[in-house]
């Protein structure tokens, strides 16, 4: 066997559980998100229902709100952070 052949005997099942663990949840969701399934109704029949889903939830005032009070919270001491660290660069010279 070549080089190239046992690094890949040694890495593939590194990639196939990374997928595994990472990938098909990622694409499950996906396909879930364009249906109307209720986690705590696991034997509702399911029926696709195309972007009402995203439809509904970027219309929610309710979830602007949110964003926006997570906005503040992420960006607001980040630039602060940021000016008080070009302050100490600044000191410096």
């Amino acid at each position: 066997m070549s080089d190239r052949a046992i690094a890949w005997l040694f890495i593939a099942p590194s990639v196939l559980l990374l997928l595994a663990v990472n990938i098909f949840p990622l694409l499950w969701t996906i396909q879930l998100s364009f249906t109307n399934y209720r986690a705590n109704r696991p034997n509702a029949p399911i029926r696709y229902v195309g972007l009402d889903n995203y439809r509904d939830i970027l219309t929610d005032p309710e979830l602007w709100h949110a964003m926006q009070a997570t906005a503040h919270f992420v960006f607001i001491p980040t630039a602060d952070w940021v000016v008080q660290q070009c302050d100490r660069c600044s000191d410096r010279d």
